[in-house]
């Protein structure tokens, strides 16, 4: 019977896809040669590892077993190469990180650089995400560290502050008047805002203004941060978002950003790895990276960086 990490990872891969022909695109192998693998891999089991559904598969009860024991023996094959790592000191394999859109465009091509010229031998995978979404992709394994808010629960992780965020409201170049530094949230209130529709990051901006007795001109509601950013390019209203998700188009002379004040609209974004798995050198060693990269950006991204412990 062949369960080798390969087909482990295979069946994992399926489980988090919830389909076939998706996991075979992120293995890299043809969607035939995948079903043939979950086939061969019931029929000498003799058990059905998923339900066949219209449009993908689900786990069943045994497949579910199945998963748990399987990530098990995958972090088993993972701790045996950290600890050789460890004692040869010198540091490889592979670290998922996955990162919001607007951390994401400061940090991934920096992080990616720094890891290959000082770590050749670690591969690092980046992943993009909605916010509320980074939790779940860390804690079920398919991310090893990842970049949180507190806008979004995150129960079963080892989270370590990293900056302070304030939001600011973004409107095309010349929409603001020459010199302004700040707006209130009463003046923000008045315009025709694009809000984000992801959970957490639009609940702490519904609780500003609820707090305060103010309520928004909602024009548009989506969970994209670059059609919300498109929408106002073409003057079709105003993005309350993070200055780095809009720095790039803000550097270009597209857009302006203004800080939101009295009050502010503010989220804290913690660097987080699961509690139940064990914390190599190699996933301490990427996250002191990214905080170093952090501190390094802070201006770019107009982060307030705190101290970590």
């Amino acid at each position: 019977m062949d369960l080798s990490y390969r087909r482990l990872q295979s069946i994992l891969k399926i489980a988090e896809k919830h389909s076939v022909s998706a996991a075979a695109i992120d293995l890299d192998v043809s969607q035939p040669a995948l079903s043939r693998l979950l086939n061969e891999t019931e029929r000498d089991l003799n058990v059905r590892l998923f339900e066949r559904l219209g449009r993908g598969v689900q786990l069943t009860e045994v497949g579910r077993k199945f998963c748990d024991l399987a990530s098990e023996i995958i972090l088993r094959h993972h701790l045996i190469r950290d600890s050789l790592n460890e004692s040869s000191g010198k540091l490889s394999g592979t670290v998922r990180v996955v990162f919001p859109e607007s951390v994401a465009r400061i940090l991934s091509i920096p992080l990616i650089r720094r890891i290959k010229e000082r770590h050749p031998s670690v591969k690092l995978r980046i992943i993009t995400s909605l916010p509320d979404a980074i939790p779940h992709h860390v804690n079920s394994g398919t991310a090893d560290i990842g970049v949180i808010s507190d806008t979004s629960a995150f129960g079963g992780l080892d989270a370590t502050p990293l900056v302070r965020e304030q939001f600011h409201i973004i409107g095309p170049a010349g929409s603001f008047p020459k010199g302004m530094e700040v707006m209130t949230l009463a003046a923000v209130a008045a315009l025709p805002l694009l809000l984000p529709a992801t959970e957490g990051t639009r609940a702490v901006i519904d609780r500003a203004f609820l707090k305060h007795r103010l309520r928004p001109k909602i024009s548009f509601e989506m969970d994209s941060p670059f059609a919300l950013l498109d929408l106002v390019r073409r003057g079709e209203g105003y993005a309350i978002l993070a200055y780095a998700m809009a720095q790039r188009s803000i550097m270009l002379g597209e857009l302006v950003a203004i800080p939101i004040s009295n009050p502010p609209i503010e989220r804290v974004l913690s660097t987080a790895l699961p509690s139940d798995r064990l914390h190599t050198r190699l996933l301490r060693t990427v996250e002191r990276e990214i905080a170093a990269l952090v501190e390094e950006t802070k201006d770019l991204a107009h982060w307030q960086v705190l101290p970590r412990e």
